[in-house]
């Protein structure tokens, strides 16, 4: 399975012609698992992103996809459970995805 979840390719690459995303946005997603779904956003967006997930494993298999397939892009992956997360602390990792000097 690519994604965590029974999401077909055609049926994710569809949701992301849907979204109203561009290169200045920032994009969250909550429960990334292994970031399919996010590195895919920020590929088709150039958008900014941040990923959060429980499973150490996912996170860092996250990472490594990023680093292969979007390996210019401002793209973080933490490990959280966003339960546990004061907002506070949520807010200030959102903050820290800044535009891109290029």
């Amino acid at each position: 399975m690519l994604f965590n979840n029974p999401i077909s390719s055609e049926k994710a690459n569809r949701i992301i012609q849907l979204l109203d995303v561009f290169a200045d946005s920032n994009v969250l997603d909550v429960g990334c698992g292994h970031g399919e779904f996010l590195i895919r956003v920020i590929k088709a967006s150039d958008a900014r992103g941040l990923g959060i997930d429980v499973d150490e494993e996912a996170v860092a298999a996250a990472q490594e996809k990023a680093a292969s397939r979007i390996p210019d892009a401002v793209c973080e992956f933490r490990t959280a459970d966003i339960r546990k997360v004061p907002l506070l602390v949520f807010i200030c990792l959102r903050n820290r995805l800044v535009p891109r000097n290029k």
